[in-house]
Parts: structure tokens; sequence; C-alpha cells
């Protein structure tokens, strides 16, 4: 059998994404071995994965965990331009030989086949794979987010738009993927670099410029096989047309590890359960207001259980009374709560609603950032729930928006049909599969 590597950033939901895969193919026989910063080894360990650690003097252990927490909380500009030069000066020393420390451990272990996950940004997971490439070693890129091209009539990943066949809304989908061209692409490569240190890794091993284009946004801009962690069955019609893309399914790993619960705590009643993602998006006041008018919605609805995930966006003991009917954790076991709700109340992260999805839980999605709107699009495209807005919120709102999903019996047909479809996906193993015929190819 062979030995395949895995590359990650300390992201949950790429952590997450990538893990049913590496087990699909350590049940097939294969050595599996994750490569990264640091502050990912605690999870991989508890998943019982190997796990060597990169770049130590540049990323020690806690280093992302504390500069997310200042880049989405605090509003100090010091504090972000220390980050950026950090990232900066790590950027020259890969271009002046740095590289050679992964790639000496690339070569110390010999995988067969690199496999780089991708945590939202796909400039910068080109980087360990183009490192990697120029080796020889066979490299596949997987995404945690939805990544769609312009030439599939697709609208960006950060986009609300549905798309049609309609004159107006393939009029707005170009439209967006203008603003996405200009604000995403080059206005962030002119102002972070991005795509400047990109194009001179390619130089540095020696891939012609051409390969790097601004055309549709790609994931890739070499020819590697790209993977999606998304299920076709969410996406829109017509998304999976491009060659060296491919949807493996959900990817849900069922037995990941689990934070504890108190499920004493949880009876008979139906169970609605938020959470809002890892990652901060809002300053604190907008969640505290939101997490407050859940609580008041769980108030006035004694006979429904409420469970809520706050996350790093606060602490339990900064909100108002919790009342008895609700349960606040910082952290949930998000699988074994989904398989006993009713419903789930989210942020449209593409983790999250194709977890809820393949436990047939009908959803209010509530974006607040990156890709959100997209994933929120499709599944309101498939009849999985409502859409809300966080400017709009308060507790008459967010009821009127779980009411509505709770007592319309389409949502709970739409997401019974997407869960039985889902999990015949997640049977074929598709992305093991995938891989196994890289290694042979």
């Amino acid at each position: 059998m062979s030995s395949v590597g895995f590359f990650v950033l300390p992201h949950s939901s790429s952590i997450l994404a990538s893990l049913k895969l590496a087990q699909d193919l350590r049940e097939a026989g294969h050595r599996v071995r994750y490569f990264g910063i640091k502050d990912c080894e605690p999870c991989l360990l508890e998943n019982g994965f190997e796990f060597v650690p990169l770049y130590e003097d540049y990323f020690p252990a806690g280093y992302f965990s504390a500069t997310v927490e200042n880049q989405k909380q605090e509003e100090s500009i010091r504090s972000k331009l220390k980050v950026g030069k950090h990232i900066g000066d790590f950027k020259r020393h890969i271009l002046a030989e740095g590289d050679g420390e992964f790639l000496s451990k690339l070569r110390e272990y010999g995988p067969d086949l690199l496999v780089v996950v991708n945590y939202g940004n796909p400039e910068i997971a080109q980087w360990p794979a183009l490192m990697a490439y120029s080796t020889g070693l066979k490299t596949v890129l997987l995404s945690d987010a939805l990544c769609p091209c312009e030439s599939t009539g697709m609208p960006p990943h950060d986009c609300a738009i549905i798309p049609t066949t309609h004159p107006l809304s393939r009029l707005k989908t170009w439209l967006a993927w203008r603003k996405t061209h200009f604000f995403h692409l080059r206005l962030n490569d002119w102002l972070l670099g991005i795509g400047a240190f990109t194009r001179s890794l390619m130089a540095k091993y020696g891939y012609h410029d051409r390969l790097y284009d601004y055309s549709h946004e790609k994931f890739s801009q070499f020819k590697v096989p790209e993977l999606y962690s998304f299920p076709v069955e969410l996406e829109f019609p017509g998304a999976d047309t491009l060659p060296d893309r491919y949807y493996i399914g959900p990817s849900i790993s069922l037995n990941r590890s689990r934070p504890s619960f108190p499920w004493q705590r949880i009876d008979n009643r139906p169970l609605i359960y938020c959470a809002m993602g890892n990652l901060v998006f809002l300053g604190k006041r907008n969640y505290l207001k939101f997490f407050n008018a859940l609580l008041a919605a769980a108030r006035q609805k004694p006979h429904w259980q409420w469970v809520l995930a706050l996350g790093k966006a606060c602490e339990p003991d900064e909100l108002n009374e919790i009342p008895a009917n609700a349960t606040v954790v910082k952290s949930a076991p998000q699988l074994d709560l989904l398989q006993r709700a009713a419903l789930m109340i989210n942020h449209g992260g593409a983790n999250t609603i194709k977890e809820a999805a393949f436990f047939g839980v009908p959803l209010v999605m509530i974006p607040i950032g990156i890709d959100h709107e997209g994933n929120t699009a499709r599944a309101v495209h498939h009849g999985l729930g409502l859409k809300g807005k966080m400017s709009q919120m308060n507790t008459a709102y967010l009821l009127d928006l779980v009411e509505t999903v709770m007592n319309n019996p389409y949502f709970r047909l739409q997401s019974s049909i997407m869960r039985a479809k889902l999990q015949r996906a997640e049977e074929e193993k598709r992305g093991a599969a995938l891989i196994e015929q890289f290694l042979d190819a």
C-alpha cells in the first residue's frame, strides 16, 4: 500500500474536511501522515493521526489562535500590521531557501502523494502545493469550501445569487464576478502581495507565468486534480462541468473526537441547536445581541429545548439570564446533537450545512462572512431552510424564522430527501477511490 501525506493549516473547518478522506485511506490500508503548523497537532493526535510540525520558528504553538483572535476581535491596526509583517518575513524566508525545511521533511517521510488542504484561501493553499509539486511528488488539492468558476455560470462563493437561465440572473452573476475579480483578486494581490508571492514561487521552480490566470476564480492555476469535500447533491445544477474538479461527497468523519457535553440536561422535547462557527467575524456586541435574542426566544418557547454553542465569540457569563430549557456551552458535539435536533440555527458554513443536511435537519441560516452567503443560497435553493439577516436580528424576527421552518412540512420533506442522497453518496467513498486512481496513474 501507499503512503499519503496531508498538509493542513490550523483551521478547524479544513482539518474536519480532511478527516473522513484520511480515515477512508487508512482503512483501505494506506499509511496516512499529516504535515502542518504546530497548532494543528492536538486535534490530529486526538483523532489518531501521525503529525509532522513545520516552521516552528515562525509559527510556534499558540501562534495561530492568538493571531486569529487579534485579527477578528481587536481593532488594533498595529496588531494587524505586525501579523502582516511576520507573514511577509516568512514569505521572504521561503523564497530564500526556507522551503528546504518542508522539502526535506517530504524526502524524509516519503509520501507517494500529498493532499494540500485549502482553508478558504486558494492562493495560500497553492504555496505548499507548489513546493511539493516542484519535487515531482504527486499533488492533489482538497478544498473545505466552495471555489466556483465563472466559466460554469456559477456565482462567486460569497454571493447570495441563486442562478437561473433568466438574462437578469446572468447579468447579476456577471457583475458579481467583476466585483470579485477586482476586490478579492486584484486588490488583495496589490494590498497583500499574495499573487505576487505565488508568481515568485512559480518562477523559483521554473513554472511558466501563463499558468497563473485571473480569468476565473479557480482553486489552482496549475494542472493538478482539485477535490471538494462538498456534495455535488448540494450544488447548483451545472457546477461540476470542469475537468480535474471532483466533488467527493459530504466527507464527514462520524467518529471524530468530541467535546464533553451535559447530556443529562437533554430530554424528549424538540431540540433546537445553534452554532455560529469557530471563527469570529463580528464584534462581540453583535454576537451578544444575537445570543441574547435566542435566549429570549427560548424563554418564550418552553416546550422546546435549546442548545447554544458560543465558540470563541463570547463567554457564558457575558449573556443575559439563561432559561431552564436552554443549555449554553463553549463547544458542542455537533454530530451527536444533529442526530437529535429538530432544527439548526447556524452561520452558513460549508461543514455545518452539509452535516445538518446529512442528518436531515432543517435550517435557519444567518450568513456572516466569507462563503456563508453562497452556501446558504445553495441550501435555500434545495429547500433545506430559510435565510435570515443579522442586521434585522431581534427575538421576534428570530422566532418567526424558527417557527416558519419548524411548522412547514416542506422543509422537513426536502431535508429528508437530501439526507438520503448524502448518505448514499458517503457510502461510495469517492475521495479515497480518486486518490487511489491518482496513486496508480
